[in-house]
């Protein structure tokens, strides 16, 4: 968002970042009119939509996708799903619509992507994305959101190059930086960092 948002509208000696992010949504859909085939270019293209602030289009993209992945395909449906689960997530989040329903399916999708999975950074991802959507429940459970934290924390910390440090920063994020700093449940979070 901070990326699209940033698009200036002329008087720059050079692109944006969000200029760039414009012009290759049209590529992208023309590939996937050509190529349907190609999973990853429809995944991005979904993401793209999210970050282009474009929810109904990422979240339909997503869903269309999830459908075309054939069940035997675990570690594909559940990086789709999580990807999904982030759109659904964005339109709630970015439109402050608390009673969207939305979210409680992008929780059963994060919870899908965390079952179907091994791959340790999907199941992180799976994890910390249940945790996120916990925040804009109806009804916040701090309990339950510290849990999956917590759980997401120990995912994270077992990944390849993660630290301490950078785990601080995923915490940093504004709308969860706001709850955890509100309820002392969630120190244990930030031990060792």
């Amino acid at each position: 968002w901070d990326l699209s948002l940033g698009m200036e509208m002329g008087g720059l000696s050079q692109p944006t970042g969000a200029d760039f992010l414009y012009r290759m949504i049209p590529a992208m859909q023309q590939l996937e009119k050509i190529r349907p085939q190609d999973f990853e270019n429809r995944l991005h293209l979904g993401n793209a939509y999210r970050w282009n602030v474009d929810q109904l289009m990422a979240i339909s993209t997503h869903e269309s996708l999830l459908k075309d992945i054939p069940p035997q395909r675990t570690a594909v449906r559940a990086r789709v799903l999580n990807e999904l689960a982030w759109s659904r997530i964005a339109k709630v989040a970015w439109n402050r619509t608390f009673n969207d329903t939305g979210i409680l399916q992008a929780y059963k999708e994060a919870e899908e992507a965390f079952r179907l999975t091994d791959t340790p950074v999907d199941r992180f991802v799976a994890s910390y994305t249940m945790a996120y959507s916990l925040l804009f429940m109806p009804q916040r459970d701090n309990q339950k959101l510290l849990e999956r934290l917590t759980e997401a924390k120990a995912l994270y910390l077992a990944l390849p190059g993660a630290t301490p440090v950078s785990w601080k920063y995923l915490l940093n994020h504004e709308s969860l930086k706001i709850v955890l700093d509100a309820d002392p449940i969630f120190k244990p979070l930030l031990e060792g960092v």
